[in-house]
């Protein structure tokens, strides 16, 4: 009984390190395509680094909404 107490939550964190893995992956490649985007439209590069930045973050807030990690 207690091996299966002490691994569930080794499984629980694997799978969300996976997840934060996979996420932080499609958030640089999502980040890199905006910031091209954006500099293609002509956007200095301080803005277009600041607007993508803040749309990036914006969409990973998004995405761990409602999702709730207790630390002990």
């Amino acid at each position: 009984m207690g091996l299966v107490v002490f691994t569930l939550p080794i499984l629980c964190s694997s799978s969300i390190l996976d997840h934060v893995a996979a996420s932080t992956y499609y958030s640089i490649e999502n980040f890199r395509a905006h910031l091209d985007q954006s500099l293609n439209r002509g956007e200095g590069f301080a803005t277009s680094v600041r607007s993508c930045t803040k749309s990036c973050m914006l969409e990973f807030d998004q995405g761990c909404a409602g999702n709730v990690i207790f630390l002990n």
